[in-house]
């Protein structure tokens, strides 16, 4: 049982091609446009943090960091 999530409205343009892309796989998919968008700004977020915790990750000063090759050798691979 899943508690009440907040929700806002956002509005916003795009192209007509893509807002008839959108309208295609929502009738192909059976889901409602709003769902599908969700789910792809949802993707789109993750993705972009996860670079920048990689960016971050790779500009620090990590002595600790090893080449895939190196990997492979320890682990026997």
């Amino acid at each position: 049982m899943g508690g009440f999530v907040r929700q806002a409205t956002v509005t916003f343009r795009i192209p007509q091609e893509e807002k008839e892309r959108l309208e295609a796989i929502s009738a192909k998919v059976h889901l409602p446009k709003s769902v599908l968008l969700k789910e792809a700004v949802r993707e789109y977020l993750d993705e972009i943090e996860d670079a920048l915790i990689a960016l971050e990750r790779l500009s620090r000063d990590d002595r600790n960091l090893i080449t895939g090759e190196e990997l492979r050798k320890r682990l026997g691979i």
